[in-house]
């Protein structure tokens, strides 16, 4: 029992590491999938600091469509390959970012 543990933890170890180091140094299609993932952020971050107060990314009907439609396509990628990365949590984070910047729909 102990055995399947340590491999267990090994393993998770293991794969978090390779995550971590693909979005330090991305190679191949994990390059496409961390510029994405950039650029949501980015914009997203970069809107609320210009326009600030009570304007959220969320409730611009073109702007923060725009960056929704984006996220869903981005989501959609990570149902195909992308290497080292963990698809679960680039998934929770965009959808964290979303309701961060506003948006009260699901992604």
């Amino acid at each position: 029992m102990e055995t399947t543990i340590n491999q267990n933890v090994t393993r998770q170890q293991h794969w978090l590491r390779a995550h971590y180091e693909a979005l330090q140094r991305p190679r191949s299609i994990e390059c496409a999938i961390v510029a994405l993932r950039s650029g949501l952020l980015a914009y997203g971050t970069e809107y609320e600091e210009r326009y600030g107060g009570d304007a959220t990314l969320g409730r611009d009907g073109v702007l923060g469509e725009s960056w929704l439609q984006l996220a869903r396509g981005y989501l959609g990628l990570l149902n195909g390959e992308t290497g080292r990365l963990d698809c679960g949590s680039l998934d929770g984070e965009v959808r964290r970012w979303a309701a961060m910047f506003g948006f009260a729909e699901e992604l």
